[in-house]
């Protein structure tokens, strides 16, 4: 089909020419062509709704007549979208002459307006950021000093953050660095421990109460330090292990601590040498530990092995 054909397609469509057959037909043809759908909206759709826009012809007076011819040779042409016939050399419907060709007034320029960077000794203007406008950080300060009570209450608040700040760091850093402090120490204590030749690793015998866990403790009888391995199923509520050095059925306490999980290690020094004990004992105990140890809550038990 020749453009030519096309157009008068397109034309019958728009002014409702065709059967109704034919009129499906084309509109099923619209929908598939992407290319004669947007000629139909570009093109015909903008004259079928100007038709209702149109009046019965009138006789204008010479003297509107120039003006208005006057006023259309003084305004640029506006762009017109001819159909793909009349691109290649075709007729333009009368229709479409109407719709298109018509004078529009002209429209007044606007005045430039004045920027500040025209002007001499003016700076130039900064852009927005983000869609605010830029501000000059010296005017700020200049209206901060200009008012004395707001700018020594500004001085003020920023003086007592910085403190605050450097008091926050500072303690952070003595607070980290006694932590370090204390596990290198721990660490110390505990290398020089195993490497002892005179130290004992012993069993810790679970009880009744404890039946899924071990334990291990490493010391040396002549020394106060000793070190306990734990592994088994943490209680349901809240308790601290307790650690006891036992003689003659009397206990001591050695060491409160708290198992985080199923095992827990602790290096603790108890207030006599090891060897003066008979035995060691661990209970399950309130949090911070008792004074006695509760006999319902017994985890492990060990001798304490003076050769």
């Amino acid at each position: 089909m020749s453009n030519l054909e096309l157009d008068d397609k397109l034309a019958d469509y728009a002014f409702g020419n065709m059967s109704e057959t034919e009129s499906k037909a084309f509109a099923a043809a619209l929908q598939h062509d992407p290319d004669l759908a947007a000629e139909y909206a570009t093109v015909w759709q903008p004259v079928i709704a100007a038709l209702p826009l149109a009046a019965a012809p009138v006789q204008l007076p010479a003297m509107m007549r120039q003006r208005v011819l006057e006023a259309a040779l003084q305004s640029e042409p506006a762009a017109v979208v001819l159909p793909r016939s009349a691109q290649a050399g075709g007729t333009v419907a009368p229709q479409m002459q109407a719709a298109t060709l018509q004078p529009t007034a002209p429209t007044p320029p606007l005045a430039p307006r004045p920027s500040p960077a025209n002007s001499v000794g003016a700076a130039p203007v900064r852009p927005p950021l983000n869609g605010f406008p830029a501000v000059n950080p010296w005017r700020r300060l200049v209206v901060l000093f200009s008012r004395p009570q707001l700018a020594l209450s500004s001085m003020a608040l920023m003086l007592i953050v910085s403190l605050v700040s450097v008091s926050w760091a500072v303690s952070l850093n003595a607070q980290h660095e006694s932590d370090m402090a204390h596990i290198n120490q721990q660490q110390a204590a505990i290398n020089a421990l195993i490497t002892d030749r005179n130290a004992h690793m012993v069993a810790l015998q679970p009880t009744d109460n404890w039946k899924a866990g071990y334990g291990r403790a490493v010391y040396d009888p002549n020394q106060s330090a000793v070190y306990v391995i734990l592994s088994g199923p943490p209680p349901k509520t809240a308790m601290d292990c307790q650690l006891w050095g036992m003689k003659k059925g009397q206990a001591t306490s050695i060491a409160v601590f708290t198992m985080n999980g199923w095992s827990a290690s602790y290096m603790a020094h108890a207030p006599a040498n090891l060897k003066s004990y008979d035995g060691l004992m661990l209970t399950w105990e309130k949090p911070g530990g008792a004074t006695q140890p509760d006999p319902h809550w017994i985890m492990l038990e060990g001798p304490v092995q003076n050769n």
